[in-house]
């Protein structure tokens, strides 16, 4: 007959399908860090990262992720700093735009996603009747928020959540990831909790029996 099996065993142990490399000691080992003191030492690190990519493709190590956390942190230190500039305030847009571009081109030619960490701020929001609130938004501001392919925003759900709703009957901070921009794929929300063994999803339903619960 031709055609190919399927076979599901439920005998082996989760600790046995962990691969033997795979230690605390090798995954630190491909994890390079860069600490930044500074708006000028961040943009010259992230436009010196070409060379130390190829160098790791070189020697077969590849890198596959860039995290710059945050972007935001030192461009919101030196715009507080010259406030009172206007020109500052443009330049800060203009080296923002540039920086979008340039990890776009970095993302594509070395074929690694790209986590650029915004932080979000208190504005002022007046509606209709000329009442106002505030409201949270991303410090990098609208030119930022246009640059990227994709946004997601990280908050907490419940600050605590009763043991036999978490994984492992477990009480914690329920967290949530949205993705609210994406060319591809839908917006959505998902639930999740960071506990000792990691990071731990909730079921589906989990949204629904919390909201009902609050009725």
């Amino acid at each position: 007959a031709n055609g190919r099996g399927a076979n599901t065993d439920t005998t082996t142990a989760p600790e046995e399908l962990v691969p033997t490399w795979f230690t605390p000691e090798s995954i630190l080992d491909g994890i390079h860090i860069f600490r930044v003191h500074d708006e000028s030492e961040q943009t010259c690190t992230l436009y010196n990262l070409p060379q130390f990519l190829q160098e790791q493709e070189e020697k077969g190590k590849p890198v596959k992720i860039l995290v710059i956390d945050s972007l935001a942190f030192h461009y919101r230190v030196a715009s507080s700093i010259n406030s009172s500039n206007k020109g500052n305030f443009l330049s800060t847009t203009t080296s923002l735009t540039r920086m979008a571009a340039f990890l776009q081109e970095l993302a594509s030619e070395f074929d690694l996603a790209v986590l650029a960490l915004n932080h979000l701020t208190n504005k002022l929001d007046k509606d209709s009747t000329g009442a106002g609130g505030m409201k949270l938004v991303p410090a990098l501001g609208e030119s930022w928020a246009h640059s990227v392919t994709s946004r997601l925003m990280v908050d907490f759900y419940h600050r605590h959540v009763p043991s036999g709703g978490s994984p492992g009957g477990v009480m914690g901070e329920v967290r949530t990831c949205s993705l609210i921009k994406s060319p591809h794929k839908p917006n959505g929300t998902a639930c999740f909790m960071i506990t000792d063994k990691g990071i731990r999803g909730l079921p589906p339903q989990f949204i629904q029996q919390a909201e009902e619960a609050k009725r």
